[in-house]
């Protein structure tokens, strides 16, 4: 698809995912994409960007970018906490982001939202909820917002929208 987008002129955003943040120093999934013949566009993590259709147009939406954070850096920082503290602690985390990025978007263009993490009450493939998984979950209130147009969310892979306010979907 980055090659159908690309030909077309368009330029692709990408979120650092689980499998694309390396333990220190390697290279990660997404660099390989990073390049002219692709356009591919990396938000840096944890800010907001405006994105246009190119970048010499004018901004058509905010656009925030959440990385996939793991558990394992808040156990480093403090080893006493048990994963559930450390998840808590991950989720608390990240809403309180979300709301100051939310904080810094134009309020006159729509604000769209990627994260590759998981959501109290998505099903995985199985149509098991991922209450039973072991990552770190992002709190739906956190996404499910009026002033979000559109939460793009990646791992787990089944199409299902979480939103009752706006579409929170993982594609």
């Amino acid at each position: 698809m980055l090659q159908v987008f690309s030909a077309a002129g368009l330029p692709c955003y990408a979120v650092p995912g689980n499998h694309d943040i390396g333990s220190g120093g390697e290279a990660n999934a997404l660099e390989v994409f990073q390049c002219d013949y692709f356009r591919l566009r990396s938000v840096p993590a944890w800010e907001v960007a405006t994105a246009g259709p190119l970048d010499d147009e004018r901004p058509l939406f905010n656009l925030l970018s959440i990385p996939y954070f793991r558990r394992d850096y808040i156990l480093a920082a403090d080893p006493s906490l048990s994963r559930e503290q450390a998840d808590q602690c991950c989720g608390e985390a990240a809403e309180a982001v979300i709301r100051g990025l939310l904080a810094q978007c134009d309020p006159t263009l729509p604000t769209v939202i990627m994260a590759h993490h998981n959501v109290p009450s998505a099903r995985l493939s199985n149509g098991y909820e991922t209450l039973s998984q072991s990552d770190p979950f992002i709190p739906l209130r956190a996404l499910d917002r009026a002033e979000v147009a559109y939460t793009a969310l990646g791992h787990i892979p089944r199409h299902q929208d979480l939103g009752t306010v706006c579409p929170v979907v993982f594609s």
